[in-house]
């Protein structure tokens, strides 16, 4: 059953990418019963009222509504933009499609942060490091992230410490093990021996 939330939230799955060092597409990689893909939207689903794919994949459009980058190429930032242009909500849960160890009690750890006044994100961080492909953020940060890509900007993580400086990031630790990217072959065969 889905817990509610002072407000309602939206979720994305980022899944725009092209999977090189993989050598196949990630997304439909089998996960137990299902795909990572599958595997992420349930996550997703489990805790937020509307649940779609960022990234410009007509091809999985079986699993969900899509919305599609406006700046082709562009990382995942560009999915970002584009998912709070289209979002109704005002926070909004992202989840890389390779974050295959993220269930919904991380999401809802999240959600459940207290966010001050200018808290705009609230972003998963283990070892020292940012996740910012699994975050919470405030559709107003679409304006901001536009202006970042259109001037030329890629890299999440500076993007957004950026734009969130000084106070609006709040950062919450989680145990490394929980945000295991899965990138290459060998690190899949890691985790599903």
């Amino acid at each position: 059953m889905k817990e509610r939330y002072r407000e309602s939230v939206a979720g994305f799955v980022l899944a725009g990418g092209h999977s090189r060092r993989m050598g196949r597409d990630k997304a439909l990689l089998s996960y137990g019963h299902t795909t990572m893909l599958g595997h992420a939207l349930g996550v997703l689903r489990a805790v937020c009222d509307e649940v779609a794919i960022a990234g410009s994949r007509d091809d999985l459009t079986s699993f969900a509504s899509v919305v599609a980058d406006q700046f082709i190429d562009c990382g995942p930032l560009s999915g970002m933009h584009a998912a709070l242009q289209h979002s109704k909500s005002d926070w909004n849960i992202f989840l890389a499609v390779d974050l295959a160890r993220v269930e919904p009690l991380h999401v809802k750890l999240l959600l459940k942060q207290p966010r001050l006044s200018g808290t705009v994100a609230v972003i998963a961080e283990a070892d020292g490091q940012l996740q910012p492909l699994l975050g919470l953020y405030h559709r107003k940060l679409a304006g901001p992230i536009e202006r970042a890509l259109l001037a030329g900007e890629r890299t999440v993580i500076p993007v957004i410490e950026s734009i969130c400086a000084p106070n609006g990031l709040l950062r919450v630790v989680f145990p490394a093990s929980a945000l295991i990217n899965l990138n290459t072959p060998d690190e899949l065969a890691a985790l599903f021996p």
